[in-house]
């Protein structure tokens, strides 16, 4: 049977659909079809300009729900985006994008950040930039969960990314009100393991100074530091505020007062 260009995109598109099939590559269709790079690359450049398909990144491919247009197509299912893009790359949603899909912050960041075990050429991400933090796999490994089509840092690991490098989800508020959401789910000991395993004793200081103070409940004096603190640590590094108080337990320098952090937190 013959299709004209418009209709052999939506009949490629149903196939897709019908066989649940919601993320592919280049190579993949080329197969599929048997046609010729150049004739695959143009039906499905013209796939994309239609909306049936998104390009995440070089040759991968997600299949775009109907309806949705209009709307950068990684929000409409962050994990099948990203388990798109780096199909066969150890990954995991983490920082400020794994705060979002478990609803501890509420406006969409307008940044995607992995943790990878290398860099892409790749600078964007479905119309987004494309942030990637590389670990060793030992470390990438630690609180990594399935979550869709991808990976994600669970609960425990996202909090604790956070409050060890609080500038990439958007500083010490952001930390301070996802501990407070999260706090019902909280475990002290999970929070120790990891750190320990990671070696992120700043982290876990970070922790332990917003948790006794802001009083969260579940973990609230249950956090203990790794050896004796010699040495003080900003709470909220890449700030030139002064320090307001200094929290001796934990040895961190606060620039802004617990009331300020709290007033934030319960709004």
């Amino acid at each position: 049977m013959y299709f004209n260009p418009s209709q052999q995109g939506l009949a490629l598109a149903n196939e897709l659909f019908a066989e649940g099939c919601q993320t592919f590559t280049f190579n993949e269709i080329v197969e599929r079809l048997g046609k010729s790079k150049t004739s695959t690359s143009n039906l499905l450049k013209r796939m994309e300009n239609s909306g049936l398909i998104v390009r995440v990144r070089h040759g991968h491919y997600i299949v775009r729900q109907l309806g949705l247009l209009g709307i950068p197509a990684v929000y409409e299912d962050i994990p099948l985006s990203v388990g798109a893009a780096l199909r066969n790359i150890p990954h995991r949603i983490a920082y400020r994008t794994a705060l979002y899909e478990h609803e501890l912050i509420v406006h969409p960041p307008g940044i995607v950040q992995i943790a990878a075990l290398y860099k892409l050429r790749t600078k964007s991400f479905s119309g987004l930039p494309l942030q990637i933090v590389t670990e060793s796999s030992g470390k990438l490994e630690i609180g990594r969960i399935p979550w869709g089509a991808s990976y994600i840092s669970d609960l425990h690991r996202s909090i604790l990314d956070a409050a060890q490098q609080p500038l990439l989800v958007g500083g010490i508020e952001v930390l301070a009100t996802s501990l407070f959401l999260a706090s019902s789910s909280l475990r002290a000991d999970i929070f120790m393991e990891y750190a320990r395993e990671l070696k992120w004793t700043a982290g876990l200081r970070r922790l332990g100074s917003l948790s006794d103070a802001l009083e969260i409940i579940g973990i609230e004096n249950k956090l203990e530091p790794f050896s004796a603190i010699t040495t003080d640590l900003e709470l909220e590094p890449g700030t030139d505020e002064p320090t307001m108080w200094r929290d001796r337990r934990w040895g961190t320098r606060w620039t802004k007062s617990i009331d300020e952090i709290r007033s934030v937190i319960e709004h």
